[in-house]
């Protein structure tokens, strides 16, 4: 095996670790923003259903 062979391999194999990882990187950092969307959903939720249930039991007693 020649040196340029070498280097060849070793360039190939240096690119291919490379794009492995910022291809992992990239699906974490999607995964924990999605994570993130997620528990600020579920805190709207949480914090708009007083005041929907308030507004129901208004409009009920305001219809009888």
């Amino acid at each position: 095996m020649t040196t340029q062979e070498t280097v060849d391999r070793a360039l190939i194999t240096g690119l291919a670790v490379f794009a492995a990882s910022v291809g992992l990187l990239s699906v974490a950092g999607l995964l924990l923003l999605l994570l993130q969307l997620a528990a600020e959903t579920a805190q709207a939720v949480a914090a708009a259903a007083p005041a929907g249930i308030g507004l129901t039991i208004a409009l009920r007693r305001k219809g009888k």
